[in-house]
């Protein structure tokens, strides 16, 4: 099993001031269909956004099984690097590796309801803008990250 992200929770202005997690050092995932990808330390994320009604089918947002999933959902539906069907994949593929069964309930919800989060609003591009502008005053390359 490979190692789990580290991880702190941390408040992001971006969205609401809504609590999360931040990624404290560099996470590389596989990508459904296969690749490596990496995200970068610094990257907030919410968990799985599950509303509590659903938790019994899926999980709650800050189930071990779940953040590890939704990290690198996350990721891609931030940065865009895949298109929506691989982001949803790759969390499904997370899910089953982590040994989730019920990763097919959870797909089905992310493929019904993700497209409202799939979106690159103004916020998003606003946060992805001061993700790379962290990175490159870290001195990292955004292109370790599939950012240009």
């Amino acid at each position: 099993m490979r190692a789990a992200p580290k991880l702190k929770p941390a408040q992001c202005h971006f969205y609401g001031n809504e609590w999360g997690f931040e990624l404290v050092e560099d996470f590389a995932f596989s990508i459904h269909g296969g690749g490596i990808m990496s995200i970068p330390a610094g990257f907030w994320f919410n968990g799985g956004s599950v509303p509590a009604a659903f938790w019994q089918i899926t999980y709650s947002p800050y189930d071990p099984r779940m953040l590890l999933g939704a990290l690198p959902h996350d990721w891609l539906y931030c940065s865009h690097l895949t298109d929506r069907w691989t982001a949803d994949m790759t969390l499904v593929d997370n899910l089953v590796a982590f040994g989730s069964f019920k990763a097919g309930a959870i797909k089905a919800a992310v493929r019904t309801f993700g497209g409202m989060f799939w979106r690159d609003t103004d916020r998003d591009k606003a946060y992805m803008r001061y993700l790379q502008s962290c990175i490159l005053k870290d001195g990292r390359s955004l292109l370790k990250y599939g950012l240009s």
